[in-house]
């Protein structure tokens, strides 16, 4: 059996402290998962395209369920509707990436799917909705709504936006040699295979190698 693998491995980094959000978080993380262990293991096109869907709509009701609680808070604020207007954004690379999916280079789309939501949820909840929640903390401790804005900026201030974004940079290119690597491990064990009177054994031991680096996760 294949080694379930990692990508984006939640932790307490990205909680919000809105336990709705963070519960719906944590299942789009796992979604991300499965579709990455799905293109690893060289899952067939329409496996693929069944996660990506279930996805795509658990995102679309996220989404929704985000801009709800925001709009509470934030009314027609400037963060608010920038914040609607990444989500807008987000669904349309999607789908424009996915729509570029053909016979010949049906892997390559894949892999630049998977790619592209883990760097983006990554970013998404670390600089905006965790400092979106934060103003929404300021809020229910009595602050006005500038002024709970203007805290969380100086907590964010450039030099923290430059270290998050370093580090997420690093995450976003080990994730894409962590495919490639299992990638080419299951290539290499399907040659195994094919050779009569190969030790079994030992093809699935490098298939369930427990050194696979786990990614996404500080």
């Amino acid at each position: 059996m294949n080694k379930f693998i990692e990508i984006f491995t939640w932790n307490s980094n990205f909680d919000t402290g809105i336990p709705e959000i963070d519960i719906q978080h944590q299942e789009l993380v796992k979604l991300l998962n499965r579709l990455a262990n799905h293109l690893a293991y060289h899952a067939d096109t329409p496996s693929f395209d069944k996660v990506f869907a279930e996805l795509a709509n658990y995102a679309l009701l996220h989404f929704s369920t985000e801009e709800t609680i925001w709009q509470q808070y934030f009314t027609d604020d400037e963060w608010n509707r920038n914040h609607g207007i990444a989500h807008a954004l987000f669904i349309e690379e999607v789908h424009k990436i996915k729509s570029q999916q053909t016979a010949d280079n049906s892997e390559e789309v894949m892999e630049s799917i998977v790619l592209f939501l883990t760097n983006w949820l990554a970013v998404h909840i670390i600089e905006s909705d965790r400092a979106m929640a934060s103003v929404v903390s300021g809020l229910q401790r009595g602050m006005s709504l500038t002024g709970a804005k203007r805290q969380v900026n100086k907590e964010l201030d450039a030099a923290n936006k430059a270290l998050i974004r370093s580090i997420l940079d690093m995450c976003q290119n080990l994730s894409s040699k962590t495919i490639s690597l299992i990638k080419e491990i299951n290539h290499q064990c399907s040659h195994i295979f094919a050779y009569p009177g190969t030790n079994r054994a030992m093809s699935a031991c490098i298939r369930s190698n427990k050194d696979i680096p786990v990614i996404i996760a500080f």
